[in-house]
């Protein structure tokens, strides 16, 4: 009898799950990308798998190929949708190109912030989701106007987009690390600590590293908004500079 009843159990156990995957309506891919949207915005992103997506749909893992190739896939869409909301500038078009330049720099930057595993998208391979091909037309079209050949306006736009992802890589791995820092609760100074620096820099010899030890940067200070800004300005700056036509 008490076999019987272990035998019942297990094999209860073992139906459960598959119970729980019914559903009364259709699997779509857009619910797919919606619920891989709401995995992001809890931040959640970087651990996304396909089989906790079809956990999270109440279907099996297998079900959701009929409707997206992979996970990339899921996460191209994502991009998508995310850019198109946050990334595209709200300055006008035919306005300042360098006011535009620096308002959809600082979005797309705000965007890998809050989604970095996006940032990985963008390293691993150029991006060419929708939202990411209007945003640079829109751009390339403002230098366009700007006065800027052909050659120059994808010169332009190569180094303001790679300053822009290379900042934000340089700024969520220096995030990352004062998290660390923070949790380990360490009264010791790292790397990654406001003042260590100054600090490590001030204890340099003077005849051997003259202008680190007069200057000492804070090396752990430099992905502020303001040395985001400076660093942009400065390549504008140098753009700006660049003969063009009718101008």
């Amino acid at each position: 009898m008490a076999a019987r009843q272990a035998a019942d159990s297990e094999a209860g156990a073992l139906a459960e799950p598959v119970e729980r995957s019914r559903r009364t309506t259709p699997l779509t891919r857009d619910e797919i990308i919606t619920t891989a949207m709401a995995v992001a915005e809890r931040g959640a992103l970087d651990t996304l798998t396909m089989r906790g997506l079809a956990n999270d749909l109440g279907v099996t893992a297998m079900a959701l190929y009929a409707h997206v190739t992979n996970k990339d896939d899921i996460l191209d869409e994502v991009m998508d949708r995310v850019l198109a909301r946050d990334a595209m500038s709200v300055q006008e078009p035919d306005g300042d190109w360098k006011v535009w330049t620096l308002d959809a720099a600082n979005r797309l930057r705000a965007v890998l912030m809050r989604y970095p595993a996006l940032l990985d998208r963008y390293c691993r391979r150029p991006v060419g989701v929708p939202a990411a091909l209007r945003r640079m037309e829109t751009a390339l079209e403002e230098l366009r106007r700007a006065g800027f050949d052909d050659e120059a306006c994808i010169a332009a736009y190569t180094s303001l987009h790679t300053y822009t992802l290379g900042f934000t890589a340089l700024e969520i791995a220096r995030e990352t690390s004062r998290r660390h820092v923070a949790r380990g609760a360490s009264i010791h100074m790292s790397e990654a600590s406001p003042h260590y620096w100054p600090a490590f820099f001030a204890g340099l010899p003077e005849s051997e590293y003259p202008n680190l030890t007069r200057l000492r940067p804070d090396l752990a200070e430099l992905t502020s908004d303001s040395h985001f800004r400076e660093g942009l300005l400065t390549v504008l700056e140098g753009l700006d500079h660049r003969p063009r036509a009718g101008v």
